[in-house]
């Protein structure tokens, strides 16, 4: 997967960031003053934006009916959760039709994405040009064993989509509220990231002319910030949810039994004194260290954001860690790059609600803002 998005990421780095300018611009004043952007709904839109030609293709994403859908699909799907959970488990089939009767975003992307996988399955064997995206990743994974059905394979697309928007973008409100909490470290991170080129001709993995994603990887505080974000700010507070599948007895008598679901407590191991000193203090030094060389970059990480450890597992362990990290890694530093090349930002100076929680899910406030301006030198 990772050696697939090498060869697509160079070809959408420029209509990510083309995406980020639209967007944010569309919304800021003209004027030069601080414009109030709802955090969630702003970061939903450039993360879905971004990730859409990654999964789509230029085809789908080029469909107004078909962006709108999938960025309103993991908002509805949230709703309609929220509204079903506190109730009896049997009564969800008839109320969840009831409740979604005016949602069309799930129709919208089932019936666009089943016909998109006809075509390309029928394209397979021929001489056709193939997609050079996720959908394609997966009917390629298929053909070899042919045991996904186009549902099953929709049904897969669509629950990659809701983690792929949805946690990156809670990720990334949280590392942009971290930077108003800490604004210390802004000017750091912009001295750190000046050197790079262009970010519309990032390539990642595969390397080519202006900034690549090695350049990224080679910026220790731009990734140290964003994991030491993330383990203060998880966007769920559990993780690794198993299901016993025979019956499991710990040395201290516990027992899962068969069947039974078992998680980890990622939010509690992150923010424990016994994993990390003065846990509960933000750092963004605290994966980096001095290597003392002046051939080369002085500092460098000890660990990587998208590193899995017992004391940090934010996406999860072993051969079930998250493996699409890698590229959500990449959106998100091109982000936050993207944000403090262009913008200056600050919370608002009146307390307001910041988070919410939902089951294990950490998510931003309905009414959590930040405020943006285009970048003024030496301004406050």
């Amino acid at each position: 997967m990772a050696v697939r998005l090498g060869t697509i990421f160079s070809h959408i780095s420029g209509a990510i960031t083309t995406k980020f300018t639209e967007i944010f611009d569309a919304a800021l004043r003209t004027d030069g003053n601080w414009t109030c952007l709802p955090s969630l709904t702003t970061a939903s839109k450039v993360v879905s934006a971004a990730c859409m030609v990654v999964f789509f293709g230029p085809d789908l994403s080029a469909d107004q009916e078909f962006c709108q859908a999938a960025l309103a699909y993991p908002e509805e799907l949230f709703h309609t959760a929220m509204f079903l959970l506190p109730l009896p488990s049997l009564l969800w089939p008839i109320t969840s039709r009831w409740f979604v009767r005016n949602h069309r975003a799930s129709d919208t992307m089932v019936a666009c994405l089943t016909s998109a996988v006809a075509k390309r399955q029928k394209r397979l064997n021929s001489q056709m040009p193939q997609g050079r995206d996720y959908l394609q990743f997966i009917i390629d994974s298929n053909s070899q064993t042919d045991r996904l059905t186009t549902e099953d394979i929709v049904s897969i697309i669509l629950r990659t989509w809701i983690i792929a928007v949805h946690e990156t973008a809670v990720t990334s409100v949280n590392a942009l509220e971290s930077l108003c909490r800490h604004p210390e470290y802004i000017e750091p991170l912009r001295h750190e990231t000046s050197a790079f080129g262009s970010l519309g001709e990032l390539d990642i993995l595969t390397g080519g002319n202006g900034a690549k994603v090695s350049e990224l990887d080679e910026a220790p505080l731009l990734d140290s910030f964003l994991r030491e974000s993330s383990r203060l700010n998880p966007p769920n507070s559990i993780t690794m949810r198993r299901k016993a599948q025979t019956v499991v007895k710990f040395r201290d008598g516990t027992r899962i039994l068969k069947g039974d679901m078992a998680c980890a407590s990622s939010q509690s191991i992150m923010r424990s004194n016994e994993n990390y000193e003065e846990a509960s203090n933000f750092s963004a030094w605290r994966f980096i260290e001095d290597c003392g060389h002046e051939a080369s970059p002085r500092f460098r990480n000890t660990t990587r954001f998208t590193g899995t450890e017992l004391t940090y597992p934010l996406w999860g362990l072993g051969k079930h860690a998250c493996p699409g990290r890698f590229y959500a890694s990449a959106v998100l530093k091109l982000f936050i790059v993207h944000v403090l090349r262009e913008y200056d930002i600050k919370l608002p100076s009146s307390p307001v609600p910041r988070t919410h929680h939902f089951a294990s899910f950490i998510i931003p406030d309905k009414s959590s803002i930040l405020y943006l301006r285009k970048r003024q030198e030496g301004l406050d």
